[in-house]
């Protein structure tokens, strides 16, 4: 799909590659990706002649994915082929970790959507400075930022709320009033309920559109799919999900991990 893929031999049409990306976009389909030796198909040539290419690879649809969301694919070498083995381990959730650990914080663009929005970063910011107002210099203004940080996700919490549990519980009121309405013939519930829902529409599309990082399309578009789609698939890429040792074998435990980093960076 992308020239790093190939080495050796003439460049990959990069028009081939569009089309076989737009093909996988039709077809609502995402690569999984892959851990190991990165080409999948070798010529057996020698020197200037060789050619390696990742032409063999696995891709789910978005309903996949959120079933199996820990599905995992190894590249396996392999003596007798040119093409490589694909190992899929297909798992819906990695084995968690208990212990407690701390979120780091994400402002959120659909706030911005909360009728309450504005004042609360005004009550918010208020306060943290009356409580810091005798302190100066950068450890009052850090100070200050971590209050608010704390007054937003308690915020977030307790007034904004989930999204998703919004629109499940709307939907139920809208399949509630429109039955009520064959009895009644009122409708104006109906429509303040379809207007909440497209509301909570909007603030999802939002939602999904900062984790997908995508900026090329418009809220309007009503492209949540899409951006639940790019949004899962970013978070498959960022996930370490092992780290390679000195001795060359290979560490996948969370605390191995975390040893591992802290001792890198010490």
């Amino acid at each position: 799909m992308v020239q790093k893929e190939q080495i050796g031999g003439k460049a990959r049409c990069i028009r081939q590659m569009d089309e076989f990306r737009d093909c996988l976009a039709d077809c609502g389909l995402a690569d999984i990706g892959f851990s190991g030796y990165p080409f999948t198909w070798d010529n057996k040539r020698e020197g200037g002649e060789n050619i390696q290419v990742r032409l063999d690879r696995a891709t789910c649809s978005t309903s996949f994915m959120q079933l199996f969301p820990e599905t995992k694919v190894q590249h396996i070498l392999t003596k007798e082929s040119d093409h490589q083995a694909l190992l899929v381990r297909v798992a819906s959730a990695l084995a968690v970790n208990t212990s407690r650990r701390l979120r780091p914080f994400m402002y959120e663009a659909a706030w911005t959507r909360h009728a309450d929005y504005e004042a609360m970063v005004t009550s918010a910011w208020e306060k943290a400075h009356a409580t810091n107002e005798r302190q100066q210099g950068m450890d009052a203004a850090c100070k200050q930022l971590a209050l608010m940080v704390k007054a937003m996700q308690t915020w977030s919490r307790e007034v904004f709320g989930s999204i998703k549990k919004q629109i499940s519980h709307l939907k139920w009121q809208l399949k509630d009033a429109k039955e009520r309405a064959i009895r009644t013939g009122y409708r104006q519930e109906i429509k303040d309920l379809e207007d909440q829902l497209r509301d909570l529409y909007e603030r999802e599309e939002i939602y999904y559109k900062q984790r997908s990082r995508v900026d090329w399309l418009q809220y309007g578009d009503q492209n949540t799919q899409y951006f639940q789609n790019r949004a899962s698939h970013r978070k498959r890429k960022n996930t370490i999900k092992g780290l390679c040792r000195d001795d060359g074998t290979k560490c996948t435990d969370d605390d191995g991990m975390r040893e591992m980093a802290t001792a890198f960076y010490a």
